[in-house]
C-alpha cells in the first residue's frame, strides 16, 4: 500500500474505486432492466455488445489522446461526458421513458467514452506517483478496478431489490462526482 501514502494518487484511487463502483452497479441494471422490458436474452446480449465493443475501436484514440493532451484534462472531459450519459439514463427511466433503443444508443455512446478513458486513465497513474512507487500503483489501480467488480453487482442487488432500477443510473451518475473531484 505504499503508493497510497502519496495524496495525488490515494485521492484518484478513491474517486476511482467509486466510481468504477457506480459503473458496475450501472452495468447489473442495464441488463436487468432490458431484460425486464424485452424478455428476451438475445436483446441483453445486443445491449452487452453495444456497451463494449466501442472501445475496441475507440481506445487507439483514447490513447493517442492520452499522448497528446494533457491527461487529467482528457480524464475529465470522459468522466464528465459519463455522468451526463448516466444522468440521461436516470431521467429517461424515471420518467417513464423506457425504449430499448434509447438504452442502447446511451450504452453505445457510454462505450465510446470508456474507450476513451481507459487509457488516459491507466498512464494517469504514472503522473501521480514517483518511479520507486509506481510498481505498487498499478497494481492497485489493478485492486481497485477488480474490487469495484465485486463491490458495484453487490450493490446493484441491494438498490434493484429495495430501490428500483432508476436509483442505480443515478447511483453511477453520482458516483463520477468522487473521480471528477478527485481530478480537479
Amino acid at each position: 500500500f505504499d503508493a497510497l501514502r502519496y495524496r495525488p494518487f490515494a485521492t484518484f484511487w478513491t474517486g476511482g474505486f467509486i466510481s468504477s463502483s457506480g459503473t458496475w452497479i450501472q452495468n447489473v441494471t442495464i441488463p436487468y432492466v432490458i431484460y425486464q422490458a424485452t424478455g428476451s436474452a438475445a436483446v441483453v446480449g445486443l445491449a452487452g455488445f453495444a456497451q463494449h465493443i466501442p472501445a475496441f475501436f475507440v481506445s487507439p484514440v483514447g490513447g493517442w489522446l492520452a499522448d497528446r493532451h494533457a491527461r487529467r484534462s482528457v480524464l475529465l472531459v470522459t468522466q464528465i461526458v459519463q455522468a451526463l450519459l448516466s444522468f440521461v439514463l436516470w431521467a429517461a427511466f424515471a420518467s417513464g421513458v423506457r425504449g430499448t433503443g434509447l438504452l442502447i444508443g446511451l450504452i453505445f455512446l457510454t462505450g465510446i467514452m470508456q474507450g476513451l478513458t481507459v487509457p488516459a486513465w491507466q498512464a494517469f497513474v504514472v503522473d501521480l506517483v514517483p518511479r520507486s512507487a509506481l510498481r505498487n500503483a498499478v497494481t492497485l489501480n489493478s485492486a481497485q478496478f477488480n474490487a469495484a467488480r465485486a463491490v458495484g453487482p453487490a450493490i446493484a442487488g441491494v438498490v434493484l431489490s429495495g430501490l428500483g432500477a432508476s436509483w442505480g443510473f443515478m447511483i453511477n451518475a453520482l458516483s463520477y462526482g468522487a473521480m471528477i473531484g478527485a481530478l480537479l
